[in-house]
């Protein structure tokens, strides 16, 4: 069993750049916590009760972990809290497996350890999104967006170069 301080997630609180995101004296708080892909050797119901202590005890992590950093009592100012499961992410946006991160995040699937934008055997054959560099997240996917697509045109001018009858 892992400890609860064996695993990062990310923390975003909109309300710091536009209060109108929450109600006045209020913060607006968006936690992300990595989760393992959905384990599809499992049975739908094996699932579900995995995923339901998955996000219990990732839960009570991530309360501990904001008190140990000085939040005393955060778990009473909770006033509304909303969930998305992998289940969810899987149904909601097509994603395999239900995994925002691609399908692993351990330490050799960050940054430049990531599978490249361009197939290793296929030619003309291109990668994109969080599971290739430059990474996850919305704008790491983009930018990569950007570079399979300056690729890709670059690929194509030198193709037509070489196919292009001389004059």
């Amino acid at each position: 069993k892992r400890g609860y301080k064996d695993f990062n997630f990310y923390v975003h609180t909109p309300t710091r750049t536009d209060p109108s995101c929450s109600p006045d004296g209020h913060d607006s708080i968006m936690i992300l916590v990595p989760a393992p892909p959905i384990d599809e050797s499992m049975s739908k119901q094996q699932w579900e009760s995995f995923e339901e202590t998955l996000v219990e005890q990732a839960r009570e992590d991530v309360i501990r972990r904001f008190e140990d950093a000085g939040m005393s009592d955060f778990r009473s100012h909770i006033v509304k809290e909303s969930v998305r499961r992998p289940s969810e992410w899987s149904s909601m946006y097509n994603l395999k497996k239900g995994s925002v991160f691609g399908l692993a995040h351990p330490m050799t699937q960050l940054s430049i350890l990531r599978p490249g934008p361009r197939h290793p055997i296929v030619d003309n054959l291109y990668y994109v999104g969080a599971s290739t560099r430059p990474g996850n997240g919305v704008p790491l996917v983009l930018i990569g967006a950007e570079q399979v697509a300056d690729q890709m045109l670059a690929d194509l001018s030198k193709a037509m170069e070489v196919t292009a009858p001389a004059m």
